[in-house]
């Protein structure tokens, strides 16, 4: 069913190197974003079975828009 999904995830290489913006396709959502089917889609991978076993089979570490502005933030003041 998410082959397609399943194939980037297994050839993302090391390091910070995608980056998704799932949305469930709220009435509010599909107003403003031509793309929410796409973001909709992305969502229900990224939260099935199949993307949990692929993601820890790949080592995949998951992490939130948050954690990558505090990377920036410690690198910029640390030059």
């Amino acid at each position: 069913m998410h082959t397609e999904a399943s194939e980037l995830l297994r050839g993302l290489p090391a390091g910070l190197s995608g980056a998704v913006h799932p949305s469930v396709g709220t009435e509010e959502s599909q107003a403003i974003d031509p793309g929410w089917r796409v973001r909709r889609t992305d969502y229900e991978f990224l939260i099935s079975p199949e993307a949990r076993d692929l993601v820890q089979q790949e080592g995949i570490v998951v992490i939130d828009y948050k954690s990558v502005q505090q990377a920036w933030r410690q690198a910029s003041a640390h030059p």
